[in-house]
């Protein structure tokens, strides 16, 4: 005669906290002031890269007219290009997602 032992196992560490999560997720999506700040907050980053994106294009813009003013003097020496880093656009958008952040986890407690 064979003997089956039956054990109960404790949930893994990770299940734990995979259900706290979404717990905690699923309260947050419920509560309307966290909504609005959330939504509030990622527009106006998505603001800022906008704004960074015009104010690449207005500085390089103004670099080409000056480039033109200057070959229609006659002139063959043109100042520097200006140095446009792509990650420049972004800079105003990483503050802004620090104050997401900051914010949220105010309103969350």
């Amino acid at each position: 005669m064979t003997t089956i032992t039956v054990t109960e196992q404790s949930p893994g560490r990770g299940t734990i906290i995979r259900k706290i999560a979404a717990k905690e997720l699923s309260d947050a999506l419920r509560n309307r002031l966290f909504l609005i700040a959330a939504v509030t907050m990622l527009g106006l980053a998505l603001i800022a890269v906008l704004l960074g994106a015009v104010t690449v294009r207005a500085q390089m813009s103004d670099y080409l007219n000056a480039v033109d003013v200057l070959k229609s003097l006659g002139r063959t020496d043109f100042p520097a290009a200006p140095s446009l880093n792509p990650i420049a656009v972004s800079k105003n958008f990483i503050n802004y997602l620090a104050m997401v952040g900051a914010l949220l986890a105010m309103i969350l407690g």
